[in-house]
């Protein structure tokens, strides 16, 4: 027997996402969350939940190594030097 949990409720995905149950449940609908539906429940496998987790903060989280180095970067000392 598993000792792990491999699927988690929608409620509890809620919970994992800080998603309003019924958010939950129309976005797994939609397919936004990685959802099995059986029967009238809705499992959410645990593994694809800490997949698209992860890929959402790789996407949120961008190191200025990846900017267009074209693009100008404006800091304090720029800012002191046009007031003056």
């Amino acid at each position: 027997m598993l000792q792990t949990t491999r699927t988690v409720s929608i409620e509890q995905a809620a919970d994992i996402l800080g998603l309003a149950r019924s958010t939950a449940y129309v976005a797994a609908g939609a397919g936004e969350i990685p959802a099995i539906r059986v029967g009238r429940r809705w499992l959410v496998p645990v593994a694809r939940l800490e997949s698209m987790l992860g890929e959402r903060e790789g996407a949120l989280s961008t190191p200025d190594t990846q900017r267009d180095s074209q693009t100008p970067v404006a800091d304090a000392t720029d800012a002191a030097q046009v007031a003056a």
